[in-house]
């Protein structure tokens, strides 16, 4: 079990997208749209009524190796959701998850260096009516790209963290807002250098300080300054270049980076431009009106915080077969839970995505204290908190005497070497079904199975991988109403 928009089609020129090395290319995105130029020569027709919001729904596809490893985390997925929301909160444009969220296992497309594998992966997988969201290892080199041939964008999950605007930026392009600095792709703006310098090399007019060409050149919205820097850069306290350019008049200026659309860091980026908003606006419901929707799905939680959980504080429970629980919240369709070994939650054991408010715990190692946390959320609520921190410990079974009646077993060996078998002796006084499972300390499940013990001594082996493990694993045996519990050491 996991734990844990094809859109109206219109007509444009499909946008060429060209590969560059991580540390140059945030976006692959390249081209322009070419409904901006009908939307600059025919804006009064497109305008909107800012004040209804329109509700967008995203399919959002998690690609993991053709094993199944290498999913984008759940809870920085809805994390990064609640970013995206506020940073489309100004565009009175918000976001909702159409469910299900699709899990694919694919490793060429997971990892796919060339545009011509995520279009591929677009074609075959966007569901119609929402906006499709594909996070990838590896989307052709880029942090993001909106792909015109696929009608969806994909997302690198490396740049998809809370704290980044990758998102938002990918959309910005989804609802055909060019780069700031569009025209500049790929060139590096030199120190002492005039603009005059880069004419001829520039794809578009240069943009002036003054704002004589702001409608034809660049990005041709008139609210976005200047900006010539086509490469990842950072800022100052202004959110401002560090580098000073010279326009084509020679009036120097700084990039501004607060736009989401522009290629400063991420935190530089805060915002985008009302005619950038205006703009997607129009896009929408013009091009993608099936997109628009005039309500929320479901209910806003209001970061209701889930209580009467159980077990109770510092409770000690059994390590096998307990469950955790809470009262439902109103609204929440879903919540995730984590269950660690530490209190700051540093290194997460289980965490899942569950539909009720009972979670079965998993098989737990005998006398360890274990925390635990849990959030409601709905498929538009994005921002709700954890609970408080909750604890509780599992009870403790003697390694010197068995629970298991009629059998008494030993590790074959105290100390096994990475790649070893894991065996032990066991005496029976009659034959029987067991089950096996077999634990690192941390309480990761490593392995389990059956065992079928017959009458008098025996050898039995345990067919569990340990070429990555070092340090003690717990070997538990049990017929389902009794169990006993070994360790051993694998050393390297």
């Amino acid at each position: 079990m996991k734990r844990f928009f094809i859109l109206l089609t219109f007509f444009m020129v499909g946008i060429l997208l060209s590969a560059q090395n991580q540390s140059e290319s945030f976006c692959g995105t390249k081209d322009v749209d070419p409904w901006l130029d009908e939307y600059f020569a025919n804006m009064g027709i497109y305008a909107t009524e800012e004040s209804e919001v329109i509700y967008v729904p995203l399919t959002i596809h998690i690609l993991g190796t053709d094993e199944g490893e290498g999913y984008y985390r759940i809870d920085n997925l809805y994390e990064s959701l609640c970013t995206l929301n506020k940073d489309f909160e100004d565009t009175q444009i918000q976001f909702y998850i159409q469910e299900p969220i699709n899990y694919i296992n694919k490793t060429s497309w997971y990892d796919h260096p060339n545009f011509a594998q995520g279009i591929e992966m677009m074609r075959q997988s966007n569901v119609t009516g929402t906006a499709n969201c594909y996070i990838v290892a590896n989307p052709a080199g880029n942090c993001g790209y909106y792909a015109g041939n696929g009608n969806a964008i994909a997302l690198r999950k490396g740049c998809t963290d809370p704290t980044d605007h990758t998102w938002a930026h990918e959309l910005g392009h989804f609802f055909s807002l060019p780069h700031t600095f569009v025209g500049w792709e790929g060139i590096r703006w030199e120190y002492g250098k005039s603009a005059e310098d880069y004419e001829g090399a520039v794809r578009r007019q240069i943009e002036r300080v003054n704002g004589t060409n702001c409608d034809a050149a660049a990005d041709r919205f008139c609210d976005t300054p200047p900006d010539y820097l086509s490469y990842r850069w950072n800022c100052n306290g202004n959110s401002s270049s560090n580098e000073v350019m010279l326009d084509p008049d020679s009036i120097s200026f700084q990039a501004d980076g607060s736009y989401f659309m522009s290629y400063s860091n991420d935190a530089c980026m805060n915002r985008f431009s009302f005619e950038q908003m205006q703009a997607m606006r129009a896009n929408i419901n013009s091009q993608r009106p099936e997109l628009a929707n005039e309500s929320l799905p479901e209910p806003v939680i209001n970061d209701l915080i889930p209580e009467n959980t159980l077990p109770t504080d510092s409770s000690v429970i059994p390590p096998f077969n307990s469950t955790l629980s809470w009262d439902p919240v109103p609204g929440a369709t879903h919540y995730i839970i984590e269950l660690s070994r530490l209190p700051n939650f540093s290194f997460i054991i289980e965490r899942e995505r569950i539909t009720t408010n009972v979670y079965e715990l998993p098989d737990l190692i005998p006398g360890i204290r274990y925390y635990w946390r849990v959030k409601a959320m709905n498929n538009n609520s994005f921002c709700t908190s954890y609970t408080d921190r909750h604890m509780f410990t599992t009870s403790s079974l003697t390694a010197t005497r068995t629970e298991l009646e009629n059998i008494s077993w030993n590790m074959g060996r105290t100390i096994y070497y990475p790649g070893e078998v894991l065996n032990f002796v066991i005496n029976s006084d009659k034959a029987m079904d067991l089950q096996w499972s077999v634990f690192t300390v941390n309480g990761k499940l490593l392995d389990n199975g059956n065992l079928m013990i017959s009458e008098g001594r025996s050898v039995q082996e345990l067919p569990v991988n340990t070429e990555s493990i070092n340090g003690h694993l717990f070997i538990r045996l049990t017929n389902g109403k009794q169990q006993s519990v070994r360790r051993c050491m694998v050393l390297k």
